[in-house]
């Protein structure tokens, strides 16, 4: 910058008209430019500072600066002295040529400015004017000298590099002979390399708005985006990333990506470390290392490969989406393939069954063995209505239908008639009610709290083999009524109590042999307390027994 500058210097052993003064101060305006020009890269702070000192510089009451962008229109402007209506249309000087003063003049196109195209014995009002008024607006000779009448002075010098107007240094003064012609030559030498530098920044601030743009878009992307190194090295990635696997972009730039993967699985995989972390246009299955050491998460992966100029890999830029929830989906999907195929065929056929056996064989049973026939097609005809009644709750929730009907009720004769119920049903176990006295109502659903403590006493059941107390209790707990279930069964490890809440989730290795179940009790649960304004949860350890324990607001309108 600085040799440039000087270079264009005349010499002032071939100027004897330059005194000291002059060489000062076009010392003080190279060292102003150079002292602004590497000070600051912001545009608009750079033009203010550089108004300043060519205004200190050329002497003049006016004095302004405009950048032009590719398509001559002004990209930013600054100046100061010059009343509002000098820039007009389009920021645009509104004045007419034959007020400038130059010696030969042109117009670059149809929609460009004025500039001059060399200072030759600068004149007021020269019979060598610039080419034409300015495009798109319309002045007659009466409202053009009006509107620059305080200005007895007009000179608009060239940013020129390379044979390109890249913007205009604007002077005015009420004084005609203001400004030297060695100056304005000197200024229009100096005018090129200004614009020059200016126009480096206009790019770089344009390419960080792009940058900014593009890092917005990046990360108002649900999914992930990785930007790898031909090393598999992390350069980059988006908030979507950061989300999706519980780190913040400082901890996962600069890692190898292998080493976020829990395993490999599918095509397209390469664990060569001079190879590609994965084939581009090939859709992967990944799993990945979540930060807060919970299960691995599921991901669908494609990768794009990135060329420099030569058409090799630079690196690559790898697309996570998100696929947990698809397999839940396929997940639900195998387990209602499940339940439909046995779940649902079981009571069937002991109900179709025991009564074909009724109607085929009832004159040779006897009365005790038709009794039992049609006790246990009515258990299981039972069984699948609670079933059926599950599967509504649930796909109503699923859909955010799930419609209450508060209403008081006491919750002492709910508990006393679920109870009831079961040790009929299950003579084997010992039912206990621990309640206290004076137990307030509730304001609820009165089926929904019967379907809850029918699906908690059912597991309570199933989960105790061989009998076993299984003991009912409530209680006040501020605002809140909590009601428990306890068994001493085989209790539930800390692994299966992860999965207790997840639908058709069974605990297979707590399970006793033959126990059956959908696996969808402790899930509607959970939907029907929560829709109250409860919580439910577990207290548990293997061997022994469990207790499942919810809570209702006992105050009125809650849930």
């Amino acid at each position: 910058m600085s040799r440039s500058l000087r270079t264009h210097r005349p010499n002032a052993a071939t100027h004897n008209s330059l005194n000291v003064t002059s060489l000062v101060a076009e010392k003080n305006l190279l060292l102003g430019i150079l002292e602004t020009l590497s000070g600051s890269r912001h545009i608009s702070e750079c033009l203010g500072r550089l108004v300043d000192h060519v205004s200190a510089y050329a002497g003049c009451s006016c004095t302004g600066i405009r950048l032009l962008d590719n398509g001559d229109h002004t990209a930013y402007i600054s100046y100061a002295g010059f009343k509002p209506g000098f820039y007009g249309f389009q920021s645009h000087p509104s004045i007419q040529p034959a007020d400038c003063v130059s010696a030969a003049g042109k117009q670059r196109d149809a929609s460009s400015s004025f500039w001059l195209d060399g200072v030759r014995n600068p004149t007021r009002r020269s019979s060598q004017t610039l080419a034409n008024p300015i495009p798109g607006k319309k002045h007659s000779r009466a409202q053009n000298k009006s509107s620059t009448s305080d200005y007895e002075w007009v000179a608009m010098v060239p940013m020129m590099h390379e044979g390109q107007v890249l913007g205009m240094i604007d002077l005015a003064d009420s004084d005609p002979n203001r400004m030297a012609t060695e100056k304005l030559r000197f200024l229009e030498q100096v005018a090129g390399q200004i614009g020059k530098t200016l126009h480096t920044y206009m790019a770089e601030e344009a390419w960080r708005e792009s940058e900014a743009g593009c890092r917005t878009l990046l990360d108002s992307s649900p999914d992930g985006i990785i930007c790898l190194n031909t090393e598999g090295r992390v350069v980059d990635c988006s908030e979507g990333t950061c989300r999706l696997l519980g780190y913040s972009r400082e901890q996962i730039v600069g890692r190898d990506f292998r080493q976020m993967l829990a395993n490999y699985a599918g095509e397209g995989h390469s664990l060569d470390s001079n190879g590609p972390i994965l084939n581009a246009d090939v859709d992967n299955r990944l799993e990945l290392k979540h930060a807060n050491g919970h299960p691995v998460v599921p991901a669908w992966a494609r990768t794009v490969e990135l060329h420099d100029s030569e058409g090799n890999i630079a690196g690559y830029v790898m697309y996570i989406r998100d696929v947990r929830q698809t397999s839940e989906l396929e997940q639900l999907r195998n387990g209602l393939i499940g339940l439909v195929s046995h779940e649902l065929r079981s009571p069937l056929t002991v109900i179709v069954g025991a009564l074909n056996t009724a109607l085929s064989e009832g004159t040779r049973l006897t009365q005790e063995e038709m009794r039992q026939l049609l006790q246990d097609a009515s258990g299981e005809a039972e069984s699948l209505s609670h079933l059926l009644g599950n599967l509504l709750e649930l796909s109503r929730a699923q859909a955010d239908r799930l419609l209450l009907f508060p209403e008081p009720f006491s919750v002492e004769d709910v508990i006393q008639d679920s109870v009831r119920s079961f040790r009929q049903r299950f003579p084997g176990h010992r039912f206990l009610v621990d309640l206290p006295r004076g137990l307030p109502q509730v304001h609820a659903d009165q089926l929904r709290l019967e379907r809850v403590l029918h699906n908690l006493l059912e597991n309570a059941v199933k989960y105790s083999p061989g009998g076993g107390t299984i003991r009912v209790t409530a209680r006040g707990h501020g605002e809140d009524l909590v009601i428990s279930v306890s068994d001493q069964g085989i209790g539930i490890s800390r692994h299966d109590q992860s999965k207790l809440f997840q639908p058709f989730q069974r605990l297979e290795e707590s399970a006793p042999d033959g126990t059956r179940g959908a696996g969808l009790g402790l899930l509607v649960c959970q939907r029907l307390v929560e829709a109250h304004g409860g919580r439910i949860w577990v207290e548990s350890e293997p061997g022994r027994g469990s207790t499942f324990a919810f809570t209702l607001p006992l105050r009125k309108g809650t849930g």
